[in-house]
């Protein structure tokens, strides 16, 4: 599989978005 930088900067985005999205949920239930 060849690393293209496009690729894994939309993979570091979703990944940045689910965790933004996991902290949002954590401050909601506080």
């Amino acid at each position: 599989m060849r690393h293209d930088p496009a690729g894994a900067s939309i993979v570091i985005m979703l990944r940045s978005l689910k965790l933004h999205g996991m902290a949002q949920a954590v401050d909601d239930l506080v």
